[in-house]
């Protein structure tokens, strides 16, 4: 009877392993399946944000060819003109970013400026992108499925006649000057 007590005993250890051995499978499957969602999260919003600054950087790129082009203009609709035509190059055939637009109601063509400023031109330009993976927390969505990107650049103008513009020498100096503040 002792030596079936001590194998009984035996056997009760030896359960109490196994036992403990699947909580610590289950504990590392859980583990897992943790890890694996909190990564999977951190590479769909890797991939929103590679998403939106591919989509800043055309954008970039458009306004500033446009704002470039524009400011050889000799008036307001060459400027547009030649803004609308470097902006074609930069259209794009993709499904998640639109083509960039110029704004008209924030285009700027100054050709007489008040007081000491040169004449110039300003260019804003828009584009909209989808992100791939809209990050959802606790029921709202967070930046929407499109994600408006806008930019503006101002140039000098670069074809006014003397007759439109006087320069004035002591501007150099103010400039010189506020650029010594810094």
């Amino acid at each position: 009877m002792r030596r079936n007590r001590q194998n009984l005993g035996t056997m009760l250890i030896v359960a109490g392993n196994q036992n403990r051995r699947r909580s610590s499978t289950g504990s590392s499957f859980i583990e897992l399946a943790l890890t694996i969602m909190i990564i999977t999260g951190m590479v769909l919003f890797a991939l929103d944000i590679c998403m939106l600054m591919i989509a800043y950087g055309i954008n970039d790129r458009a306004c500033r060819d446009a704002a470039r082009a524009a400011s050889r203009a000799r008036n307001q609709g060459e400027a547009m003109n030649l803004a609308a035509a470097a902006i074609r190059y930069h259209d794009i055939a993709s499904a998640l970013i639109d083509n960039p637009t110029i704004d008209q109601s924030a285009f700027k063509f100054v050709p007489n400026p008040s007081g000491a400023l040169q004449p110039y031109v300003s260019v804003t330009t828009r584009t909209n992108t989808r992100v791939p993976a809209p990050i959802f927390m606790l029921g709202t969505q967070i930046g929407g499925d499109q994600v408006a990107i806008a930019k503006q650049y101002t140039f000098p103008l670069m074809k006014i006649s003397k007759k439109q513009f006087q320069f004035d020498p002591n501007l150099l100096q103010r400039v010189q000057l506020k650029n010594l503040a810094f």
